[in-house]
């Protein structure tokens, strides 16, 4: 969890149990980009001069990064949405896919938020699909090409419904890195297609475009759709339009019952405009807008708009207008004006006007909670409901820091909303759960937060502090060195462990008196009873207490491992979920889990990470199914949070780890496992901490992901 804030006192040992590391240590092994702070963790000095207040309110996980999309929400219709920059966090999929023009091999290409290239996946050639290699970094698309011009293939829609935006070769438009654009030049003939039309009743339009080049042909378009246009030309000025040269026109095309106008704007060509259309049915008229302003209103009066196929970026010849794309982006109903402003902001700036950096709930009492947000807003609205939807409180307009509510009923979970405003300017909603707890019951664990879907499907749960409030029963059982006596622990949320139930009674540490404690059996708190067991005393791995993180765990080391059952109840596995938070010791090879006990092709395990420093996750073999990270993404020492998943709907396989980039497999298929699971396997052992591990027999949705990645 994040830092404290301003006005608290942050010591060494805080800053040791947030990023890692070990003593004796110094500021100096906390700059960004250093063994314990990760380059992602803004506002941290990389060098110079660094003091304990750069870490107030840092965490070592940084903010989820949120788009566009996700403050609007599905309310708003989105439909398709085309963006050299990511627009929505639930696609994990990439933004294009270009032609090297020098040997017509192929990559898709990611972005993220701000339009920076994250990573390539590399073809053979156009008819190939099979992923060839992953290179991450800005630099991976230049040193790919290698001087050549890359080329858009396909321009994917970042809504998923596969409808892609594609092209011949010898029409394909450039893909300017450097500008980060998609540029038809009308000399070359670019022109995009995708076979379906859009439906024109309700409507927004959002283009983002830099016009380039206008022609004196009649039909020229940069962007048309039956009656919908972008740079229509034409010598009516009874025409809707937005002249980009005299007199080019956006908007309408069908004639003069769109309400009359002059010519209303001055910009040209080679100037960068948002512009957006909106729509109410076939006659309620619409809007206007550049840049997020209504320019103008309209009221059309006769007609219909019907979609036809195909819809069009181009027309080809000489009915064509140059133009350099950012974002073409359409609602299937006519947004108000203060959503169009925020749209808008984000296609120009990558940013949301109004938002929040942190947004936290305190541990509830059982009869009041407070919430603790920070960022850029004039308001906030605060909504609470529990889990069955039910609105327990509403806010006003709050405008301090923190904001609480009473009277809260004992172990009832809720969700708590944050929504930031400027004016009529809304942002992201920021959402938390949370469990009341009772002082008769164990306070909630991580599971408890989750959905109530999520929970069901939770297969084993491992770890040395309470993980469901549910369990009652010990979290391990330990052998003691001197005498060999065994015990069976208990623990609570907060990692305490002792002799009785929610960690109370005789300590471990004092059981132990200087003893080592072996590990005879770990428990499953899932309730499932799909224990890890050891019985050969020689193999048994030990339980230490990491004094960086101030938290108990497992040392598997050498041969030293645990073996379960299935956990599955299944030898066929298409979807599933995996999460893990460990610390590599020093690197050496492993197969630190194993779902399938085995090291043939038909493998379930991964390598946290391998020798060579690449996390691989092989998610039913170690081919299609096989995910895998750059080298020396986690240092040995630090600790990391690993989260993966397998997705017969996805066809795809991925893991993140510490909550960043998300690496895919080229493809999913069914997993056998015909054994059980193993931590640390013999061949190939580990030389690793292991604190908790949760399996679930589904993908979890993301906003579950992030709570469990946050608490295990």
């Amino acid at each position: 969890m994040p830092l404290p804030s301003i006005g608290s006192v942050i010591s060494l040992s805080n800053m040791l149990v947030e990023f890692g590391g070990g003593m004796p240590t110094s500021l100096s092994n906390f700059f960004r980009g250093g063994p314990n702070v990760s380059s992602n963790i803004t506002d941290v000095p990389a060098s110079g001069t660094i003091g304990m207040a750069h870490f107030f309110e840092k965490s070592a996980v940084p903010l989820q990064t949120l788009y566009y999309l996700d403050s609007m929400g599905l309310a708003s219709n989105p439909m398709n949405a085309y963006s050299t920059r990511k627009v929505i966090s639930s696609y994990t999929g990439p933004m294009l896919r270009v032609r090297n023009g020098t040997n017509n091999q192929e990559a898709a290409v990611y972005f993220d938020a701000a339009g920076a290239i994250t990573q390539i996946e590399t073809f053979n050639n156009s008819a190939d699909n099979t992923v060839r290699s992953t290179v991450t970094g800005a630099s991976s698309l230049s040193n790919w090409l290698a001087g050549g011009i890359a080329y858009t293939a396909l321009w994917f829609d970042q809504m998923g419904r596969s409808n892609v935006y594609s092209s011949t070769t010898t029409q394909q438009p450039k893909y300017d890195y450097g500008s980060n654009v998609v540029e038809f030049v009308s000399a070359s003939n670019h022109t995009m297609f995708y076979p379906a039309g859009w439906g024109i009743t309700d409507m927004t339009f959002l283009f983002d475009i830099i016009p380039t080049t206008v022609t004196a042909s009649t039909g020229a378009a940069w962007f048309s759709q039956q009656n919908i246009v972008w740079g229509e030309r034409g010598g009516s000025t009874t025409d809707w339009g937005i002249p980009m040269a005299t007199p080019a026109k956006f908007g309408f095309a069908s004639g003069p019952s769109d309400s009359a106008s002059t010519l209303i704007d001055t910009n040209g060509i080679n100037t960068r405009s948002v512009m957006c259309i909106t729509r109410t049915g076939a006659t309620g008229g619409g809007s206007l807008y550049r840049d997020g302003s209504n320019i103008t209103a309209f009221t059309r009066d006769t007609g219909t708009l019907t979609g036809q196929n195909p819809t069009q970026l181009g027309r080809g010849g000489t009915d064509f207008l140059g133009a350099k794309y950012r974002s073409i982006i359409y609602h299937n109903t006519r947004l108000v004006d203060a959503s169009v402003k925020l749209m808008s902001d984000y296609s120009l700036n990558g940013t949301l006007t109004a938002r929040l950096t942190s947004f936290t709930v305190s541990q509830p009492t059982s009869t009041t909670a407070t919430f603790t947000y920070a960022g850029t807003y004039s308001y906030v609205v605060i909504r609470v409901v529990t889990a069955g939807g039910t609105v327990f409180n509403t806010s006003g307009n709050v405008t301090d820091t923190t904001y609480s509510i009473s009277e809260l009923s004992s172990r009832t979970k809720y969700v708590v909303t944050a929504t930031p405003y400027i004016g009529n300017n809304v942002g992201i909603p920021t959402s938390r759960p949370f469990v009341t707890p009772d002082a008769s019951i164990a306070a909630p664990g991580v599971i408890d937060s989750l959905s109530t879907a999520a929970q069901a499907t939770c297969v084993a749960l491992f770890g040395l502090k309470l993980l469901r409030a549910a369990y009652t029963g010990a979290v391990v059982r330990v052998r003691r060195s001197t005498d060999n006596v065994q015990q069976d622990f208990y623990a609570n949320s907060d990692g305490t462990i002792a002799i009785d139930v929610n960690g109370t009674g005789t300590t471990l540490t004092t059981w132990l008196g200087g003893a080592t404690a072996f590990v005879v059996t770990w428990y499953d708190q899932s309730g499932r009873a799909k224990h890890l067991n050891q019985a050969t005393t020689g193999s048994q791995p030990s339980v230490v207490f990491d004094s960086a993180l101030a938290r108990w765990c497992v040392y598997l080391q050498s041969t030293r491992t645990l073996t379960g059952p299935n956990v599955f109840d299944t030898t066929a596995v298409s979807n599933m979920h995996l999460t893990f938070t460990s610390k590599e010791i020093s690197r050496v090879e492993n197969f630190l889990v194993s779902l399938n006990g085995m090291e043939t092709n038909a493998r379930f395990t991964f390598h946290a990470p391998w020798s060579d420093g690449v996390w691989y996750s092989d998610f039913g073999d170690f081919t299609t199914n096989r995910a895998s990270s750059p080298g020396n993404i986690v240092p040995v020492g630090q600790r990391a949070i690993y989260s993966g998943y397998k997705s017969s709907s996805d066809v795809r396989n991925g893991f993140r780890l510490n909550k960043g980039t998300r690496y895919l497999s080229p493809s999913s298929s069914s997993a056998s496992v015909s054994n059980g699971i193993v931590l640390s396997m013999t061949t190939s052992s580990a030389n690793h901490y292991m604190y908790a591990i949760a399996v679930f027999n589904t993908k979890l949705p993301t906003s579950d992901e992030i709570l469990l990645e946050d608490g295990i």
